[in-house]
């Protein structure tokens, strides 16, 4: 038996001893998928930034789900390259990571950016006002198939696999990090602690309309997203993380951020921001400074 098989089966047990002694209720059944046999990637277009090559196409994941990405690549490509799949936040698209991914691969990292669902060709998944639960269930299905992916179709360092998620992304990083064992590092950028708590508290006034006009269909959409709030993964992350917090966040509050680190369990670095949700360049670098790190291990 392989290191990797002896690594789930390792993981898997532990989750399960978990699941049977905490009161938190998660449901990894609600991430199953049918494991395609030769996940493949469809290139549209390609191009080169310095020796980094550009791939720009789509894979298709479980359901079925075609997603729009970017692969980018080393000049060289090693026996064994650490892999990075970075989650873009709400306001954004896969390029909001692709001058940085650039810079990883320009130091022999090879990077996924994926679109999130509602950006994907031919999605019907459009609103998260309606579909908020498919959303993020999606998206936990596309990074895990983004994996396979990789692993079939590239040599990649399987000690060294980091996905990185910015608010919206970093909701479905949390869940990654309670189910998906093959993920050795994250990065958590400007997440909620729970989704849920976070809408109905939320002083955004299409969120209060929506509340006191129609609260038993806004109640109906709480009660489905609750199984896939962060806070219900986060205390089974087993994985080194770093977290990173703006301390002028326009959506999240500091005991909101408080809560999220709080709820995160060690091995973890927390890293405050003087700046806005979006984050900055100081946080950038200090992304770059940690994995590179990591990979040093």
């Amino acid at each position: 038996m392989n290191s990797i098989s002896n690594k789930r089966i390792i993981f898997l047990l532990g989750l399960s001893l978990c699941l049977s002694t905490s009161h938190a209720q998660i449901e990894p059944s609600l991430f199953a998928y049918e494991k395609i046999e030769q996940p493949l990637f469809t290139i549209d277009s390609s191009y080169t930034s310095g020796n980094v090559v550009i791939k720009r196409g789509t894979y298709d994941t479980a359901d079925p789900f075609r997603v729009s990405a970017f692969i980018i690549v080393p000049p060289e490509i090693k026996d064994k390259s650490p892999l990075i799949i970075f989650n873009h936040w709400g306001e954004g698209n896969k390029t909001e990571f692709l001058e940085e991914a650039i810079s990883f691969s320009a130091k022999g990292f090879i990077c996924m950016l994926p679109d999130e669902p509602w950006l994907c060709p031919q999605s019907t998944i459009t609103s998260f006002m309606r579909h908020g639960d498919m959303m993020v269930r999606q998206a936990v299905i596309n990074t895990r198939v983004a994996i396979d992916l990789m692993e079939d179709n590239y040599s990649i360092d399987t000690n060294h696999i980091y996905v990185v998620g910015h608010s919206y992304g970093c909701a479905s990083a949390t869940i990654l990090s309670a189910i998906e064992s093959r993920i050795d590092y994250f990065i958590f950028m400007t997440g909620v602690y729970s989704t849920t708590e976070s809408a109905s508290n939320t002083t955004r006034q299409d969120f209060i309309d929506w509340r006191t006009r129609f609260p038993e269909e806004f109640n109906k959409w709480i009660s489905r997203l609750q199984p896939y709030d962060p806070d219900l993964y986060l205390g089974f992350k087993k994985a080194p993380c770093l977290v990173q917090v703006a301390r002028h966040d326009e959506f999240i509050t500091k005991e909101e951020n408080e809560k999220f680190i709080k709820l995160t369990p060690d091995p973890k670095k927390v890293k405050w921001y003087d700046a806005t949700h979006a984050l900055n360049d100081e946080a950038r670098k200090d992304r770059m400074e940690w994995v590179v790190k990591m990979c040093d291990r």
